[in-house]
């Protein structure tokens, strides 16, 4: 029964293994909709796992009390009246399924299986990054999944991960793991020489990624793990493998980018083989001085076009300008702006996706930008103090308390990447951290009863709240708005919206669907009255009210969202004589009190938007309308209030 226990941990250990690619190959999991179902299957795993193992669990006092913590940090904003939480619950969600994967990890009879996993799929993610910027034959093959390259060219390789820097990170994590193994480990001739061409392909990802944190922090990293094992000669190995990696990523740029990477490889194959097979010999001089001539013939031929290189162009620009630093500063400053205005939100923040919704509002700079760039200034917005805490403590006990191997610098290098740029966001990311803090811990013991009740309660409510997240998502129509649909068709559609919006009330795309949803009902039943004189005026009035009911509920969650301002106007003015007709029996009184609530939007888009150039294209475009409708309304009426609100607003 032992060996058959232990057997059933391993296949779900694997199994957590492949969701964890499953997600990371579904855009990193940055939206919800990527990630969520992912997230929910990795809680399920986490229940059997620690079922079937209920009498040998272990924890870590304080990691796990933190982690704990963190997690229900992004639950506490959305019972007090945050700027954001339309992200709370699902960041919550994310962030306990870390914690699941910390405990699972810091219980594995093997973590060294983790940390190959992660390479085998960077390696992989490489793999399709390549056919990224060449082909992208794989790209209907990942649709099927809800992958995919982005459609936009932007010139770097950001792999199906969606975002350039994190593909390099990923990249950098594996490179100093593989060479720290490399110099610790009695490998055989050909096992080392793989991985060497393992080494040489994620340096030349990680250079097509064109991130200069990226490549700043590589090369820092290989010399601290160099310095760690007293392998000073191979620090000026490492350093040509760089070089010969950004001579091929240059190449990649300008030719065939496959075909220079499969010739590429094969020359530094046959060169590290030599390398092995004469090592310690007077050949080696004769292998190093051809390689040398052959990456000076290269850059003979191609100078202007590698020291034109964008990587080359950023990194010169950076200590030229320092543009990205000082946008980043920006972003900080206006962070602490966010949550220094009330003591409540410097305790526990504006909630998840708080900085996104509400950093227009106090921005004194053009920019745009949906996060701070940094993870704990993203924490501190969303979770305020208490969030923040409740990371940085159980790292710092790592740090102090945890093995000084190679799993602690790893995650030292995650640690301070995420301190300067984007990261809570991608759900696979969070998740490697997990992973990489659970390898760093050894000082672990048996959980007590008391302990067993509280799990089983936290697990049992976030489960829940996963599901409920899932379900929406699945119910959610593909489409809302098409006008060739039958009213019954419709029909279902709006009730799938409205069941959507019962298993997940406060996320704001599903409200704006239902309100779509509503609309599009409302136009089909126009087309029918035009054709064939149909109507039915109770269902219109029952569509109107729940529109309005809908744009109330946005508001009341995210009234300083630009696009939530928008649609309220927007619909508000589109049914204002039925929203009239249904509310107030004085005509007059009706049209005065939406003209008040138009103008307070107007004026909260214009006033808290001011550095954002589609708000305040936004705010023009309803102002016209607005004069324009309400001009129509006031040639009936001829009301001296409605005249003045007007000469207001001109």
């Amino acid at each position: 029964m032992l060996v058959e226990k232990k057997n059933i941990k391993k296949v779900l250990e694997y199994i957590l293994i492949f969701i964890l690619f499953f997600i990371g190959i579904r855009k990193g999991g940055y939206y919800k909709q990527d990630s969520i179902l992912g997230v929910c299957l990795i809680q399920i795993v986490g229940a059997i796992f620690f079922l079937i193992n209920i009498k040998d669990i272990k924890k870590n006092s304080v990691v796990s009390l933190f982690l704990l913590l963190f997690s229900i940090a992004y639950f506490i904003p959305v019972f007090l009246d945050p700027a954001s939480v339309s992200g709370s619950l699902n960041f919550a969600s994310r962030i306990y399924t870390m914690y699941l994967i910390f405990c699972i990890v810091i219980n594995s009879d093997s973590k060294e299986k983790y940390i190959k996993s992660i390479i085998a799929i960077t390696t992989i993610f490489g793999i399709l990054g390549i056919d990224e910027i060449c082909g992208r034959s794989f790209n209907n093959i990942l649709k099927l999944i809800g992958s995919g390259y982005l459609e936009d060219n932007l010139g770097q390789l950001s792999s199906v991960i969606q975002y350039a820097n994190l593909m390099g990170i990923l990249c950098v994590i594996s490179i100093v793991y593989l060479i720290d193994k490399l110099q610790t480990t009695s490998y055989s001739k050909q096992k080392k020489v793989i991985n060497y061409i393992l080494i040489e392909f994620l340096e030349v990802v990680s250079f097509l990624t064109e991130s200069k944190m990226v490549i700043f922090i590589n090369i820092l990293a290989i010399l601290i793990v160099c310095i760690k094992n007293k392998k000073y000669k191979d620090i000026i190995e490492n350093f040509i493998d760089v070089c010969i990696a950004l001579v091929i990523s240059s190449l990649c740029l300008k030719y065939n980018a496959l075909l220079i990477l499969i010739i590429s490889i094969l020359v530094f194959t046959l060169y590290k083989f030599l390398r092995e097979k004469f090592n310690g010999k007077k050949y080696n001089l004769i292998i190093d001085i051809a390689i040398i001539l052959a990456i000076v013939i290269v850059l003979i031929f191609n100078l202007q076009h590698i020291m034109q290189n964008d990587i080359i162009t950023r990194i010169k620009d950076y200590f030229e300008r320092f543009e990205s630093t000082k946008l980043r500063l920006i972003y900080y400053i206006d962070s602490l702006r966010l949550v220094t205005r009330s003591f409540k939100e410097a305790m526990f923040g504006i909630g998840g996706n708080g900085f996104r919704t509400a950093y227009e509002t106090i921005q004194n700079t053009k920019y745009i930008s949906l996060e701070t760039h940094s993870f704990f200034m993203q924490v501190l917005v969303e979770a305020g103090v208490v969030g923040l805490v409740a990371i940085i403590l159980p790292l710092v006990y790592i740090f102090i308390k945890g093995k000084n191997n190679i799993y602690k610098l790893i995650l030292a290098i995650l640690v301070f990447y995420s301190a300067f740029d984007v990261f809570l966001t991608y759900s696979f990311m969070l998740f490697v951290m997990a992973i990489l803090m659970g390898m760093c811990v050894d000082n672990v013991k048996p959980l007590n009863k008391g302990e067993y009740g509280i799990n089983i309660l936290l697990f049992t409510a976030v489960f829940l709240l996963s599901l409920s997240h899932v379900v929406a998502s699945l119910l959610q129509p593909i489409e809302v708005d098409n006008l060739n649909n039958t009213l019954e068709e419709q029909e279902k559609i709006i009730q799938n919206c409205e069941l959507s919006l019962k298993f997940d009330p406060y996320d704001i795309d599903y409200l704006n669907n239902c309100v779509v949803a509503y609309r599009n009902y409302l136009d089909i039943m126009d087309i029918k009255k035009e054709l064939y004189g149909e109507d039915d005026e109770l269902k219109r009035k029952k569509l109107v009210n729940r529109i309005n009911k809908c744009i109330n509920a946005e508001l009341a969650y995210e009234d300083n969202n630009k696009y939530v301002l928008n649609y309220a106007v927007f619909y508000t003015l589109k049914y204002l004589d039925m929203l009239v007709n249904n509310n107030f029996s004085n005509t007059e009184e009706g049209y005065v009190y939406y003209l008040e609530f138009i103008q307070e939007k107007l004026n909260a888009l214009k006033n808290t938007h001011t550095q954002n150039d589609l708000a305040q294209e936004m705010y023009n475009e309803l102002l016209a309308s607005t004069i324009h409708k309400y001009a129509e309304i006031n040639f009936t009426l001829n009301s001296d209030k409605i005249k003045e609100m007007l000469y207001v607003l001109e």
